[in-house]
């Protein structure tokens, strides 16, 4: 089994207080997910799908994999980052802020 990079050697009451800060900092955002949603409701935009893709090699990132209806029709949107937490909260953010870059949803090859 691997090391959580957050694992102290010889310190396993520390270990898991900074793996359950992780958890928490995790389920924190996907509260946040569940408000953003709402309001893009508002804006008549509906997230379909909301899927990660883990790295497939040393040096490759976390990929979200965002697909959505909106006024113009079916989008997809992707955003990468290293680690999975940083990978939900930008795409978080950028759902927030309004920067996701969406593209017309085509079949691969169209």
């Amino acid at each position: 089994m691997s090391r959580r990079p957050n694992e102290v050697p010889g310190n396993a009451m520390e270990s898991a207080r900074l793996y359950a800060n992780e958890l928490a900092r995790v389920a924190e955002l996907c509260f946040e997910m569940d408000k953003i949603l709402a309001r893009l409701d508002e804006r008549d935009v509906w997230v379909k799908a909301l899927r990660f893709r883990a790295p497939s090699d040393i040096g490759t990132e976390w990929l979200a994999i965002v697909t959505a209806h909106g006024p113009e029709g079916d989008a997809v949107g992707f955003h990468a980052a290293p680690t999975f937490q940083e990978c939900l909260k930008g795409t978080l953010e950028r759902l927030r802020n309004g920067s996701f870059k969406w593209k017309a949803d085509k079949p691969y090859g169209d």
